[in-house]
């Protein structure tokens, strides 16, 4: 079974006064345009795991020429 999300993945840094900075992870799902920010790389990859798995399996989606009328 496959299960398959697109993501759009930014990251900013975020220099602030002295040598002190900030990164931020700001994350969307394409498919349903959910949107995020994470501090860590790694709360970033927990969460698209997470959404990853609960998708629908590609088996079970029809082939868009199933799906669109014929004209």
């Amino acid at each position: 079974m496959k299960l398959y999300s697109s993501f759009l993945v930014r990251c900013w840094v975020i220099r602030e006064a002295g040598p002190a900075e900030r990164v931020v992870f700001d994350v969307e799902h394409i498919q349903t345009g959910e949107h995020w920010r994470a501090l860590t790389p790694a709360a970033a990859l927990e969460r698209i795991t997470q959404i990853s798995r609960q998708v629908t399996p590609v088996a079970d989606i029809a082939p868009a020429s199933e799906t669109e009328p014929d004209d």
